[in-house]
């Protein structure tokens, strides 16, 4: 029960720390199995909970979060110095100040988009070496996004997990307990 409760808490303050960067909270509710793989989510006994201890747990991550940003928002925002008016136009300093940043924000999700979608690998799987592309059965092609191995396995048409997270798409085995990050080529 400790370890379920310290994921909890590793979880809230992950989603505090993306929602203090995304901004306003998102209409869509948060839910604990989109926060992690499949692997943590078994470690964590997760796993064990039942559907409405699950949709309890859920209700309380997404009140939980709401408190935080709401606590947050009581904070003032600092100000960043100016140069001179006179050293930069206008228009190009409120844009320069409106773009600061902007390259480590995870870009606007489109509401009809999944956060995970479950298909096959077309043909034989044997693993992943470090920089192995992944063709499905549903017509999307992805690649290994990040180094490792995994070279245990000879399986046919396997069933995928991919979800995606704050920082890229995880792809995971379901029974296996093995996850890699990928990027989407096709």
């Amino acid at each position: 029960m400790r370890t379920v409760m310290m994921w909890i808490l590793v979880i809230a303050g992950m989603m505090f720390d993306v929602m203090a960067l995304a901004g306003p909270p998102a209409s869509k509710p948060v839910d604990v199995r989109d926060l992690m793989s499949v692997t943590q989510y078994d470690q964590a006994g997760l796993n064990k909970l039942s559907p409405g201890e699950l949709t309890a747990l859920n209700a309380w991550l997404n009140h939980y979060l709401g408190t935080r940003a709401q606590a947050t928002a009581a904070f003032p925002v600092a100000q960043v110095a100016s140069p001179p008016a006179a050293a930069v136009p206008a228009a190009a300093a409120r844009s320069a100040v409106a773009s600061f940043g902007a390259d480590t924000m995870a870009p606007m999700e489109s509401a009809d988009e999944p956060r995970r979608i479950e298909t096959r690998i077309a043909g034989l799987f044997t693993g992943w070496t470090g920089d192995t592309v992944f063709p499905l059965e549903n017509g999307q092609v992805w690649k290994q996004a990040a180094s490792g191995y995994y070279t245990d396995a000879r399986l046919n048409h396997p069933r995928v997990v991919i979800k995606k997270l704050v920082f890229g798409y995880l792809l995971t085995l379901p029974g296996h307990s093995e996850t890699v990050f990928v990027r989407r080529i096709k």
